[in-house]
């Protein structure tokens, strides 16, 4: 996250023409990886260069770990990599960071050369943190919420988001697997049973126990509508081809009439 900028100290006119200086700031990014110099130790941290620029280098800001002086672990004339933080390109105000260079806290003390190596990776992730914070502020202004609420708000959607990832990853290897039941092509009836009689329905119980899924019949084409064929399978017995399971390159009802005709004997499952 940015770092509340400490002032460098007021330039002298008689050492760099405002203007100019002003422009050479302007080009610096927030974000970016410089190349410095320690110009000085300081109360308050370190002075650095970036060229012709001062940037300070708040202690603060030096490792991860604290520290009671810059003295502890920069020198001046020490060159250096240093993030650029923060810049205010109407004062001339630059502020900088190494402590987003360190892979283990206090390398900035006990291994510089391997915090400097990793400057661009630890530069990378304070970008997304950054640019993560200003997505928050700005939903925060729209929403007219504090900051704290809208990431209260966003860690418990990333909290469900991540329980409901982990159910899904359940071991499912020692569950027994389900058969796959095969949707059956023809539909076997044996008319409208509303008003029979309860001998004609005990019958006609029977007829159908004689069917199985899956079994391979022959009969004789009835009718063909819209919906499908009509096979006559038995005395009483009918079934319907749906049209859709005649065949996967069927798309219109319109060509059933020319592939099936009354009295064609067919087979079907």
């Amino acid at each position: 996250m940015a770092a509340a900028a400490v002032e460098a100290p007021e330039q002298k006119e008689g050492d760099e023409p405002k203007k100019l200086y002003r422009d050479m700031v302007k080009e610096l990014t927030v974000g970016s990886v410089m190349p410095a110099k320690v110009k000085s130790i300081e109360p308050w941290g370190a002075l650095v260069t970036i060229g012709e620029v001062n940037a300070v280098l708040h202690v603060s800001k030096i490792s991860t770990q604290k520290l009671e002086s810059a003295a502890q672990c920069l020198t001046p004339g020490e060159e250096l990599k240093v993030l650029v933080v923060y810049v205010d390109k109407q004062k001339g105000k630059v502020s900088v960071s190494t402590r987003e260079f360190e892979k283990q806290p206090g390398d900035i003390l006990t291994n510089k050369a391997a915090a400097m190596e990793g400057a661009e990776e630890g530069a990378k992730k304070w970008r997304q943190v950054n640019e993560a914070l200003k997505k928050e502020r700005k939903r925060a202004r729209q929403q007219g919420k504090t900051v704290e609420e809208v990431r209260a708000e966003r860690e418990k959607k990333e909290g469900e988001k991540s329980a409901w990832q982990k159910r899904g990853k359940v071991d499912r290897s020692a569950k027994p697997k389900r058969e796959r039941k095969e949707r059956p092509l023809m539909t076997v009836g044996v008319g409208d049973l509303e008003n029979a009689t309860p001998s004609q329905k005990e019958a006609a119980i029977k007829v159908l126990q004689k069917y199985k899924v899956g079994q391979l019949l022959e009969g004789a084409v009835q009718n063909v509508s819209p919906a499908g064929v009509f096979v006559d399978l038995a005395r009483g017995v009918r079934g319907t081809l749906i049209r859709s399971q005649v065949s996967r390159s069927i798309t219109s009802a319109e060509v059933l009439p020319d592939l099936f005709k009354k009295g064609d004997m067919i087979k079907v499952v």
